[in-house]
């Protein structure tokens, strides 16, 4: 199994890739049936046939737990061989929330000045400084990406920004 690997951590609404490599020393790859089965979760709903390459691949997903993923692998004569590697899968992602501090709605700065931003972000999933923060003008387009600090607090400054009344738009991504 080369994915996932031991210890790897998803959420229950995120789909998982899962791939693998199978073979047997007297049949080609493809005539070989694989499985792929969580402990808890049962039979995964993963292609059965490997590729002339002997690689399997697919994706499903998982319900909340601690899941040992085996990989079988069936030859013609019904001889087998299985590998294991163990998964936590926890409870749906949510997203984060943010909200853009200053300038306040409607504030206006000089043009060529360096305009700040103070934004704040959070996720009840993960640490703040973990978080990806994009900035963007509807005039300027992309600004910069960013990232809070452990707090959340989100600091950004721009120099040059076009003339006109500007949009701004902060993304925050988990």
């Amino acid at each position: 199994i080369s994915s996932p690997t031991r210890g790897d951590f998803f959420y229950e609404n995120e789909a998982i890739s899962f791939s693998g490599t199978v073979g047997d020393a007297e049949e080609e790859p493809t005539s070989l049936r694989v499985e792929w089965r969580s402990d808890i979760d049962g039979i995964l709903g993963i292609s059965n046939i490997p590729s002339a390459d002997g690689q399997t691949e697919g994706a499903a997903f998982l319900s909340e737990g601690e899941h040992s993923i085996t990989l079988n692998v069936v030859d013609s004569e019904d001889k087998y061989s299985s590998t294991t590697v163990t998964v936590r899968v926890g409870p749906p992602n949510s997203s984060p929330t943010c909200s853009i501090i200053s300038p306040l709605d409607e504030e206006a700065s000089m043009f060529g000045e360096l305009a700040n931003f103070i934004g704040e972000a959070e996720d009840i999933d993960i640490p703040e400084g973990s978080l990806l923060v994009e900035w963007s003008s509807d005039i300027d387009g992309f600004l910069a990406t960013t990232n809070p600090d452990s707090s959340g607090r989100i600091l950004f400054s721009q120099q040059g920004l076009s003339r006109g009344n500007h949009i701004i738009s902060m993304v925050v991504y988990d």
